[in-house]
């Protein structure tokens, strides 16, 4: 049996023409293509804003990453400034341990030539203290051959003695010059 739709099947029902079917059909299949569409535009626009906060999210890691890159390189640059500092304080103090060593042999050199001094200050004491004995024991022998001088009137070689004698100066000098060695 062969059913008319269109204008050929006035009066055909709704459930008897099968072009109403197809065109039912046709209406569901385009009505889930417009569901489907508008769904695919809803997850277009969630793609197209998850696309646009991942683009956001890169550029402020971009920003982040080039700023944690100029922080290292400002931090290595420091880094090379203490170590020229550590470098500069090394080499002063290895200057200053030799200026400190220069001090410490002439303070060496000092006390030597202060022992030096010292000894030869001793030295020069016991020998005035020679020479002030030999002085007082030529002093003594002068004043007896003063005295011995002195009572006798002599005529002859004996007087002619005792009128040279030497002045008491002179007697000093002399005592002087026999104690030096």
């Amino acid at each position: 049996m062969h059913h008319a739709c269109g204008p050929q099947a006035p009066f055909a029902t709704a459930y008897s023409c099968p072009c109403r079917q197809r065109r039912q059909g046709f209406a569901v299949v385009a009505n889930e293509v417009r569901n489907l569409a508008v769904k695919s535009a809803e997850a277009a626009k969630q793609t197209t804003a998850l696309i646009q906060t991942s683009v956001a999210t890169v550029a402020r890691g971009t920003e982040i990453s080039n700023q944690t890159a100029q922080t290292l390189q400002d931090v290595g640059t420091r880094a090379a400034e203490v170590t020229d500092s550590f470098a500069k304080i090394e080499h002063s103090i290895s200057q200053q341990a030799v200026a400190i060593e220069q001090i410490k042999d002439g303070l060496s050199q000092i006390s030597a030539v202060v022992q030096t001094n010292a000894a030869t200050a001793e030295e020069n004491s016991a020998t005035s203290e020679d020479m002030s004995a030999q002085a007082v024991t030529l002093q003594e022998e002068v004043a007896k051959f003063k005295l011995a001088g002195e009572g006798a009137q002599e005529s002859g070689p004996a007087a002619a003695l005792s009128s040279e004698r030497p002045s008491k100066k002179a007697l000093t000098q002399s005592a002087v010059s026999f104690g030096t060695y």
